[in-house]
């Protein structure tokens, strides 16, 4: 395995664990930090698909383009959209404004969101 493959396991780990982490967040009614692990979460993700592709990914603006790049190459604003959301996610853990139903369909999306990025690279393995 190579260095970026190896970089991409760990992102790809640490995705996962994120998400788990936002659940139990989620179930003790923290909805700020549910918000904080769900950018985590998909921030991570967007990492495992920048590395794939050889894409810059250390820089705050790298995971939108990354994502607006996405939805071009496959036609698919999927990408974008999911990325949104997350981005919604980030900023409410600074204006603490969203409620308990937003942020449970927000980890619906980005639990869906965190696994198409790591298919994209190793066709469903984890």
């Amino acid at each position: 395995m190579t260095g970026p493959e190896v970089k991409a396991r760990e992102y790809a780990q640490a995705a996962h664990e994120l998400l788990e982490e936002a659940d139990r967040k989620f179930g003790r009614c923290n909805i700020g930090q549910t918000s904080e692990k769900l950018w985590g979460a998909t921030a991570h993700a967007i990492k495992v698909c920048c590395l794939h592709r050889g894409w810059r990914h250390t820089k705050y603006a790298h995971p939108r383009r990354a994502m607006v790049q996405m939805s071009e190459e496959t036609d698919d604003d999927y990408w974008m959209d999911a990325f949104r959301v997350a981005y919604e996610n980030h900023l409410n853990i600074y204006r603490d404004d969203m409620n308990a139903q937003d942020i449970e369909d927000d980890l619906m999306i980005v639990s869906g969101f965190v696994d198409r990025p790591l298919a994209a690279m190793w066709d469903g393995e984890r």
